[in-house]
């Protein structure tokens, strides 16, 4: 009998304990999750600032002048204008691969579409052909349009993302995104100054079918420098699921790399690689 009771406890025991163990884990702090978020933010805001700066680039005439806008592109890729078609194509080839001044090497092609790119408010449309970044493809379509010109130097975009991710090892992820996005042009001899303000709604299904609604409010719109090619500053609450919710908060404004995720009474420090 007591061979039986202390047979029964340490089994109930085991099973608690691991019952404990779950819910820490479910309540945690996802930090793949978080970090995973951050990268795609990340890298979607560097295709609309890289993609933004080609097509200015196609609209001067001056070298001195293209060379000093050059700062996300420069020789890398070969750019393409076909003024004939219709609508105009601008292609970005970076060929079997070539790398970046971000160190990042990028090979296929980035493929935009528009019935006038001299025209800031004419729809832009954004795909890709064999377009992989450090070993992750990106497929899909990115739909533009800029519904404000303020000056030369800030305008206002409602963007729509459908795209997927595919990393190295086969695993696919796709983002579905409804944004506003306000590029703000550093002065003319220093596009490194350049930033983008983005905010709206984007839902993310994960390689393992977790489905991310990630809710970015203008108050505290997501901050990307062209300087380091980071968020730096902004907030965004990511819902995983049906009730479970993390806080992004970018930090205020350095290149540091850095963002604090908050969770209920829960803090972590996460540093991208």
């Amino acid at each position: 009998m007591k061979r039986f009771k202390f047979g029964f406890l340490a089994g109930l025991f085991i099973f608690l304990g691991f019952s404990c163990q779950k819910n820490e884990l479910i309540s945690g702090i996802d930090e793949n999750l978080a970090g995973q978020e951050m990268i795609d933010e990340v890298v979607a805001a560097e295709l609309d600032m890289m993609t933004d700066e080609a097509i200015d680039l196609q609209l001067v005439t001056l070298k001195s002048a293209v060379l000093s806008l050059s700062f996300l592109t420069e020789s890398c890729p070969v750019k393409t204008y076909d003024r004939n078609a219709n609508p105009k194509v601008l292609t970005l080839d970076f060929g079997t691969g070539c790398k970046g001044r971000d160190g990042k090497t990028r090979s296929g092609k980035i493929i935009i579409k528009a019935t006038s790119f001299e025209d800031m408010m004419s729809t832009r449309e954004k795909t890709f052909e064999n377009f992989v970044v450090e070993g992750r493809k990106i497929e899909g379509k990115i739909i533009k349009k800029v519904t404000l010109n303020r000056d030369e130097h800030s305008r206002i975009a409602e963007i729509t993302e459908d795209i997927t991710f595919t990393s190295a090892d086969g695993k696919a992820v796709t983002r579905k995104g409804t944004l506003t996005r306000e590029m703000q042009y550093g002065v003319a001899a220093s596009p490194a100054d350049n930033r983008t303000l983005t905010w709206g709604e984007v839902k993310t299904t994960r390689a393992d079918g977790t489905v991310v609604t990630k809710t970015i409010p203008e108050s505290t719109p997501l901050v990307f420098r062209a300087t380091c090619r980071q968020i730096v500053r902004g907030k965004a609450t990511l819902t995983i699921g049906a009730d479970k919710t993390m806080t992004i908060d970018y930090g205020n404004g350095e290149c540091d790399n850095v963002a604090t995720v908050t969770k209920g009474t829960e803090v972590k420090t996460i540093k991208l690689r």
